[in-house]
């Protein structure tokens, strides 16, 4: 193997480009070496920077990819925030519909979900706000194994609120309004599934809502339920959301809890 020894390369003629070597030729920096740039440095292939003597030493341990980014002190961390959208729902309708469901929400991922409801209007003014739990491929979990107890103050000083043990589904709330005007109901509800404890819970909700009842009184709403199963006998996968009538709106996202 020759040698050639000098301190500087430049572009013949007054070009601007300097190749070294051919496609497919190896070029090898020795261990040791320093590879200084007092530039930019562009297309580098991605194993460059995923892996080997650039990444643990310019860029700390740890390994780039989609989901995760480099902080200031060099260590990486995961990309996205705490919240992951699992679902969402977004339906309409000017003729109603008897049931809505968000399928597929739940997973191995997360133990913990956040379900912001935007809003919920029913086809028919003072219709209860009911959840039935999904399982498998979307099927229905209509055992008498709901648990809820909810709680709701009206600015009229009223109070009150649905209660039930041993039912076929969960009562979210005491009558809403219809009207566009009124804003239906609105809330948010956090919900544990503890997917990866087989002999845990498989569902418990805690939440609060508001909304003008039948009467234009406004409520809020407190409470939470219970489905008295584990996650190893029922694994349960969606919801599906429903009144005593028919829905006429309701926009609805889940979110995953990054532990």
């Amino acid at each position: 193997m020759s040698t050639l020894e000098v301190n500087k390369i430049t572009p013949v003629d007054g070009g601007t480009t300097v190749q070294v070597g051919e496609s497919g030729d190896t070029i090898n920096i020795p261990s040791g070496a320093t590879l200084a740039n007092a530039g930019s440095v562009t297309g580098l292939p991605a194993s460059s920077i995923s892996s080997g003597t650039i990444a643990t030493a310019r860029l700390g341990s740890g390994t780039a990819s989609s989901s995760t980014f480099l902080r200031g002190d060099q260590t990486y961390a995961e990309a996205g925030g705490t919240l992951v959208k699992t679902a969402s729902v977004d339906f309409e309708s000017g003729t109603g519909a008897n049931f809505v469901e968000l399928q597929n929400c739940f997973s191995d991922t997360y133990d913990t979900y956040m379900f912001v409801i935007r809003r919920y209007l029913p086809e028919d003014n003072g219709d209860n706000f009911y959840m039935r739990l999904l399982t498998g491929t979307n099927t229905e979990v209509n055992a008498s194994n709901y648990y809820y107890a909810m709680r709701y103050y009206e600015d009229t000083g009223s109070v009150g609120g649905p209660t039930g043990a041993a039912q076929n589904k969960f009562q979210i709330s005491f009558g809403v309004h219809n009207g566009q005007e009124e804003g239906g109901l609105s809330g948010v509800i956090w919900i544990t599934t503890d997917k990866t404890d087989n002999s845990g819970n498989a569902f418990k909700f805690t939440g609060t809502t508001g909304a003008l009842n039948a009467n234009a009184d406004h409520v809020s709403q407190f409470g939470s339920g219970t489905f008295l199963d584990t996650s190893a006998d029922v694994d349960v996968t969606g919801v599906k959301i429903f009144c005593d009538n028919q829905v006429r709106k309701i926009q609805m996202i889940c979110y995953g809890v990054k532990e």
